[in-house]
């Protein structure tokens, strides 16, 4: 089945393609050594903190919402290209991820840990690969009507100035995931593509594990 290139925060560019390690515990720490402080949320939006940066509910509602879009676009491409069995299994991961809160949050604390780690190595947002990315994204969302739909019940100029934020972040993680690859090729010379994808995504998990040990990592409990 042909796979929908949209940028997913969940499914696709959040992940780097390089899995999701458990969600960091509210407890005195986490799996990767970081120091984790839990509290009692006094607000329903912030669900976790990651250095200075906030995540909130609102954050993972986004990207629930996300979901939903590309369920609908893999619906409706099974359809279109009789593969319905193949896009259901698809969709059934989606449902999975959107039921699975901790999935969501963990997806979030990645995506912000490394992009802090992008600003203290000197990067800065490539704001026209950003717009590119968004104009190619729209003009996949508008070749499907449910996409328009949902976008629009969020509303529109929320939703873009939302996803414009995750975008910006996702440019500061690639270059990082930029920095592994070529570390990759240059510690494994002469080797092929699937080796350097493989140490490429080893070195990126080391390094995504380092950062978050290094930062304060707050857990809200919400009642």
């Amino acid at each position: 089945m042909k796979k929908i290139i949209r940028g997913s925060l969940i499914t696709g560019l959040l992940l780097l393609t390089f899995g999701c390690s458990s969600t960091p515990k509210a407890t005195t720490s986490n799996t990767t050594g970081a120091a984790v402080s839990a509290t009692t949320a006094n607000s329903s939006t912030v669900v976790a903190t990651v250095g200075d940066k906030d995540i909130t509910d609102q954050d993972l509602e986004f990207y629930k919402l996300l979901n939903q879009i590309q369920m609908e676009i893999l619906k409706e491409e099974g359809q279109k290209q009789n593969k319905v069995s193949v896009a259901d299994e698809q969709v059934k991961n989606l449902e999975k991820q959107n039921n699975d809160k901790n999935t969501l949050l963990t997806q979030a604390i990645r995506l912000q840990a490394m992009s802090l780690l992008a600003k203290e190595k000197g990067y800065s947002v490539d704001q026209a690969a950003v717009q590119k990315d968004l104009d190619d994204v729209k003009k996949t969302y508008d070749g499907y009507a449910q996409a328009k739909v949902i976008i629009d019940k969020y509303g529109a100029d929320k939703f873009w100035a939302k996803e414009k934020e995750q975008y910006e972040l996702i440019s500061l993680v690639k270059k990082v995931q930029n920095d592994m690859k070529e570390k990759a090729k240059k510690e494994n010379p002469n080797q092929p593509d699937k080796e350097i994808e493989f140490q490429t995504q080893k070195n990126y998990e080391e390094l995504l594990q380092s950062q978050i040990s290094s930062l304060k990592v707050k857990i809200n409990n919400n009642k």
